[in-house]
């Protein structure tokens, strides 16, 4: 649909045979969203996502350690992309916060102008000397004016280790901006709350063979991409409607087989796994009535091998 006007569509479009005969007319309902523009970033390993033109960042902090751009890693340069004294962001050392909510904690978040395709991301934990294995932390994403969850725990990576998700494999999320959240479980303060970066040579530190580099967002090349689409052009999986709401269901371009349907989470978790056969173009429903709101990602394999990966969107008012 060539709009950017909000609203419900339906498309009609004609099927016809191998030999050009008019053989079926299909009709689509497509909802456009206002704002609702796609990315079109290409995949690229040497690019950070955050040091783009357009990128803006922001933060909770002022007037404390670091810069907001210190935590970033170049992977073009091998290094930072600004070294500083300590490549770290957060308030000063033995500063207390407090006991704040997720909304009310330390923030550090980066926004872009358009819309941006994402299947990789790091951040770098505190120093172990500033230990942080009660503060509770999240990554998330905006797009479409939603924030959602990417992951959340507790503890862990915060503490001195490194975030990771994702990865070449990883099919992409788009994001119209991404963040990092630290907050109080509610019975400890956060003290001494920072972000660094990891992988590289500060003026203090030399933590150039550290793996994995952070902190980096990215979209990553995958040759698998590229390669079905180019193994098997005819063929598509459509997953509708989507976004959904209880139910949705999947079919295909051309009548296929597949062994299973397995629909996995943002994080890469498998969350079930459903029988599969043959689907044709009426499709294969899907109950997705007890998944919680958020991204999912469905996928599936025919019998000749062939993978098959769609986004779902699940959203409930």
């Amino acid at each position: 649909v060539d709009t950017d006007i909000e609203g419900v569509y339906n498309v009609t479009y004609d099927v016809v045979d191998a030999a050009g005969n008019p053989a079926d007319q299909v009709v689509r309902v497509v909802n456009v969203i206002e704002g609702s523009g796609s990315a079109n970033n290409p995949a690229n390993a040497d690019i950070n996502l955050a040091l783009l033109p357009d990128a803006v960042l922001g933060g909770t902090v002022n007037g404390g350690r670091g810069t907001l751009e210190a935590i970033l890693y170049d992977p073009v340069a091998e290094n930072y992309f600004t070294p500083t004294r300590f490549n770290e962001y957060g308030v000063g050392r033995y500063d207390n916060l407090g006991r704040p909510g997720a909304e009310d904690g330390f923030n550090w978040q980066v926004n872009w102008s358009t819309p941006k395709l994402i299947n990789y991301i790091t951040f770098g934990g505190t120093y172990p000397n500033q230990p942080q294995p009660n503060s509770m932390w999240r990554i998330s994403y905006l797009h479409n004016n939603e924030w959602t969850i990417l992951e959340e725990g507790k503890g862990g990576w915060i503490d001195s280790g490194i975030y990771e998700w994702g990865g070449s494999m990883q099919f992409p999320i788009q994001a119209d901006a991404l963040r990092v959240q630290v907050y109080s479980d509610g019975a400890n303060d956060l003290v001494s709350i920072h972000l660094r970066g990891r992988g590289g040579v500060s003026q203090y530190v030399d933590d150039s063979a550290t793996s994995t580099k952070a902190t980096l967002i990215q979209y990553l090349p995958s040759s698998s991409f590229t390669s079905k689409a180019k193994e098997m052009p005819e063929n598509k999986m459509i997953v509708y409607p989507n976004p959904a709401v209880a139910e949705t269901s999947i079919s295909f371009d051309i009548p296929t087989t597949v062994e299973t349907i397995q629909i996995f989470d943002v994080t890469g978790r498998l969350i079930r796994t459903i029988k599969g056969g043959a689907i044709d173009e009426r499709g294969e429903p899907v109950n997705v009535q007890e998944l919680p709101v958020g991204v999912y990602f469905i996928k599936t394999q025919d019998t000749e091998g062939h993978q098959f990966q769609e986004e779902m969107v699940i959203k409930r008012q």
